[in-house]
């Protein structure tokens, strides 16, 4: 699957998006797509802490998984902070 294959599913939203110019849509959206996200991402991070668990101490592999383990929490922590965001937009600000 290319990297942009979701971009399809989520055309007809954008033009809805454009249209109804509602920042809640876009926020609740934007959370969707955070969720959808962060799922196969836990997947690989849970399945790397297996292999390392598995493995021990003496498989030369070791570093390169933490390596990649250590990206994957960067990539993580991220979308977390993306979802906060997106709550942040959905909930109403007091008037000036």
């Amino acid at each position: 699957m290319g990297e942009l294959a979701y971009l399809p599913r989520l055309s007809p939203y954008v033009s809805e998006c454009s249209a109804m110019s509602d920042l809640n849509f876009v926020s609740q959206q934007l959370r969707q797509a955070l969720h959808e996200l962060a799922q196969p991402l836990a997947i690989i991070v849970g399945t790397i802490d297996l292999l390392l668990y598995e493995a021990g101490d003496g498989w030369r592999q070791n570093r390169e998984l933490e390596q990649v383990s250590r990206c994957l929490q960067q990539i993580i922590d991220l979308v977390n902070d993306l979802r906060r965001l997106a709550v942040q937009l959905q909930t109403p600000r007091p008037d000036n």
